[in-house]
């Protein structure tokens, strides 16, 4: 149950976000600055959460500062935790996070023009 929650965590904190930026944009705006610290602090913490419930079941051991390494080093530790315990499965989930990510995109791009 936790692993489900956390993929629709993640992948809806990536849509509502985006979409929050397309409708800032249709509206010829720039985000506030509070917004942009919310979005970064919010995909760190689902990023984090979603790897943490994606390792548990194998007893992975995180480093005592897992937020600081996952913000600085995300695109190194992603695919080596899911690869070290999951090997082509995780490397798989990680393809899957980063489509998502980029059809959030579009998806923001599409409330741009929708409510241009």
């Amino acid at each position: 149950m936790s692993k489900s929650l956390s993929w629709l965590f993640l992948v809806g904190f990536l849509f509502v976000s985006n979409a929050a930026r397309g409708v800032y944009s249709s509206h010829g705006l720039k985000p506030s600055e509070r917004f942009e610290v919310l979005c970064a602090l919010g995909l760190l913490t689902f990023t984090w959460y979603w790897l943490t419930q994606q390792c548990r079941p194998y007893g992975a051991s995180f480093p005592l500062d897992i937020a600081l390494f996952a913000s600085a080093l995300w695109f190194l530790l992603l695919p080596y935790y899911l690869w070290r315990y999951e090997r082509w499965r995780g490397l798989f989930k990680v393809a899957v996070v980063a489509s998502a990510y980029v059809l959030s995109h579009a998806f923001s791009i599409g409330v741009h023009y929708i409510l241009r």
